[in-house]
C-alpha cells in the first residue's frame, strides 16, 4: 500500500506513467495488486486535479494530497481489496474484484488504438482511468463468504467448498451502475476530484444494455452515440470478463 503519512504521493518506479502502462497480473500477489491500484488511482485523481488547478502537480500535491488520502483510507476500511467480483460468474473469488478492476484498466489500455476513442485518449485518458477504476464501487460490502456442499466427481464424495453469497442484510441495492456512481460521487465531492458528466455517464452506463430498463433505452443510446468514453468503458469492462 501507499506511504499516506509524508503528505504526499511517491509514486514506485515500477508503475511507468505513460498512457501505455499495464499491469502484469499473473505476477502479482495481493498486497502488489493492492499497491497497483492505489497508484493509478492517485495518479488518476492527482491529473484529473492538475487539469483543473495548473499549480498541482506530482511535485506540488499540497492542494489535492488530502482528498486523495481520504479515498484510500476509505477504500482500505471496505472489502474493496479482498471481495469476489460476482457471486458465481467472473472472479468469484477472493480479492475478484480488485482483479477484475486491473484487468478491466488493461483492457483500456488495449483500446487506445481504436480510432473511435483517439479523443478520450488525447484529451481524457486520466477520466477515462479514473472510471475504470472505480465502476464496480457497488459492489464493496455486498458479499459476504461461506461453504457449500458439492460432490466431487472422482471420489464420489460429497466436500464443503468455499463460495460467496450476497449478504442477506445489504440494502445497498439502487441499480448496478447508478450504485457506483452515486458512491463516487459522494466519495469524490470537492473541487479537484468532483465528476464530469462524462465520467458520470460512463459509470451509469457502464453495464450498457445489461442494466437498463425500457424507460432508460433513449438515455442509454444518446450516451453511447454522443460520448465516446462510454463506449470505452463498455468494451474494457466487457473484454475484461471470461466467464459470464
Amino acid at each position: 500500500m501507499l506511504d499516506l503519512t509524508k503528505g504526499y504521493i511517491e509514486f514506485s518506479s515500477i508503475l511507468p506513467i505513460n498512457n501505455y502502462s499495464i499491469v502484469e497480473l499473473d505476477s502479482l500477489d495481493l498486497e502488489e495488486r493492492i499497491n497497483q491500484y492505489e497508484q493509478l488511482l492517485a495518479l488518476a485523481l492527482l491529473k484529473r486535479a492538475e487539469m483543473r488547478d495548473s499549480t498541482i502537480s506530482r511535485q506540488d500535491q499540497s492542494k489535492v494530497f488530502p482528498y486523495i488520502k481520504h479515498i484510500l483510507e476509505w477504500l482500505r476500511k471496505s472489502d474493496f481489496y479482498t471481495a469476489p467480483a460476482s457471486v458465481k460468474y467472473h472472479d468469484n473469488v477472493y480479492g475478484g474484484l480488485l482483479a477484475h478492476t486491473l484487468k478491466a484498466y488493461n483492457q483500456l489500455v488495449s483500446l487506445q488504438s481504436v480510432q473511435k476513442f483517439k479523443d478520450v485518449v488525447d484529451n481524457q485518458w486520466w477520466n477515462a482511468v479514473f472510471v475504470i477504476l472505480v465502476h464496480d464501487w457497488c459492489k464493496i460490502g455486498r458479499y459476504e463468504s461461506y461453504y457449500k456442499n458439492v460432490k466431487n466427481n472422482d471420489t464420489g464424495r460429497w466436500e464443503q467448498v468455499a463460495a460467496y453469497k450476497y449478504k442477506e442484510d445489504c440494502v445497498g441495492r439502487l441499480g448496478h451502475g447508478p450504485q457506483s456512481l452515486i458512491m463516487a460521487m459522494q466519495l469524490c465531492n470537492n473541487k479537484y476530484t468532483f465528476l464530469t458528466f462524462e465520467e458520470m455517464a460512463s459509470i451509469r452506463w457502464h453495464m450498457d444494455n445489461w442494466d437498463m430498463s425500457n424507460y432508460d433505452i433513449e438515455d442509454l443510446s444518446g450516451c453511447n452515440e454522443k460520448i465516446p468514453m462510454v463506449r470505452m468503458i463498455q468494451f474494457a469492462d466487457q473484454l475484461a470478463i471470461t466467464t459470464y
